[in-house]
């Protein structure tokens, strides 16, 4: 059994009850308003459909192909048509219990679909890459990729994704160095790469990540110096403990 979650706005105050029509006038515009209210909730849904915007649609089976390496494919056909505009299904309709979900938004860009604006892909052992095709979800705002067994890097076509806020890919086989690519994302509040493989130096350009709060970087097998550029951030959670980092602690760590 797939479930949705459908949030419908709080609709504005009347605004013609400031008026002050006669008392019956009154209480016949209001029951008026209660009856087309109620005949508009009943047939909007069959007038107006709701579906994933074809590219994203495309862009999903990509990212299951790559992300399973050709193994059980993503269930995308049915995630956003169903009237309201936010909804919430489960990828994988076999596994139930995993973390597999995609969020997506009816109301945004005025252009008569919807767009997915959460992924979580949560311990499912994926074994794959990750994928570039992620970038297409263009309105995507967290991706939340922990605990699988993901290798290679981030791929530098990420670099576009100038909504995404929250970013998780903890507990994965990722290594090589942190792109400075990621310092494009000026968006992001929460950055986790924690429990990887990644070497080299912390990239400077993660402070030009001027919205971030939370940055996670250990246990990972990083060395160098942490970047002068983090003093710019106002993190507020900053772990980068078990890696082979030098140097003395930044003064900007006690502020």
């Amino acid at each position: 059994m797939k479930t949705y979650s459908i949030f419908f706005p709080t609709p504005a105050p009347n605004m013609f009850t400031t008026l002050q029509p006669p008392h019956g006038l009154l209480q016949f515009c209001r029951v008026m308003v209660v009856v087309i209210t109620l005949f508009s909730s009943a047939t909007f849904s069959s007038v107006i459909p709701y579906q994933l915007h074809p590219d994203e649609v495309t862009a999903l089976k990509q990212i299951g192909e790559t992300l399973t390496q050709g193994g059980q494919p993503f269930e995308v056909g049915d995630a956003c048509n169903q009237p309201g505009p936010l909804h919430d299904m489960n990828l994988f309709k076999q596994d139930l219990e995993a973390n597999s979900t995609v969020m997506c938004n009816c109301t945004l860009n005025n252009d008569g679909y919807c767009h997915i604006t959460s992924l979580y892909l949560k311990t499912l052992s994926l074994p794959g890459k990750l994928p570039p095709e992620i970038a297409n979800l263009t309105y995507l705002e967290i991706l939340d990729l922990t605990r699988n067994y993901i290798s290679g890097n981030i791929p530098e076509e990420w670099a576009s994704m100038k909504h995404l806020t929250n970013l998780s890919l903890t507990s994965n086989r990722l290594s090589g160095n942190i792109p400075g690519y990621l310092g494009s994302l000026r968006s992001l509040t929460y950055l986790s790469l924690e429990a990887n493989q990644f070497s080299g130096t912390i990239p400077s350009q993660l402070g030009d990540l001027v919205n971030l709060t939370d940055l996670i970087l250990s246990s990972n097998q990083l060395e160098g110096t942490l970047p002068k550029t983090l003093a710019k951030l106002n993190l507020t959670n900053f772990r980068a403990s078990d890696n082979n980092l030098s140097g003395r602690i930044p003064d900007f760590i006690g502020n």
